[in-house]
């Protein structure tokens, strides 16, 4: 039986977020890029907070009504996924 891979950059890129949260990895990585990879232990405090973040802290930001976020905290089982080093 033979295998065709491609290993393009595209290709291999599609799978950074692959955990099944790809929208908040996204994210964290476009905030933070590859630092994710190499600091992890001292950005993990900050992105555990962003992960708690909820409605009353986007009050305290803006009282302007159209700015305000809909925002909400991130359930504590995908927030350990999300924080697990392997991930």
């Amino acid at each position: 039986m033979r295998v065709e891979s491609q290993l393009k950059r595209s290709a291999i890129e599609t799978l950074r977020f692959a955990t099944g949260d790809e929208a908040l990895c996204s994210e964290i990585y476009a905030k933070h890029g590859d630092t994710l990879y190499t600091k992890f232990g001292q950005l993990r405090p900050e992105i555990e907070a962003w992960l708690k973040w909820d409605d009353k802290d986007a009050n305290d930001e803006s009282d302007d009504e159209d700015s305000k976020s809909t925002k909400k905290a991130v359930p504590e089982k995908r927030r350990k996924r999300l924080l697990d080093t392997a991930t």
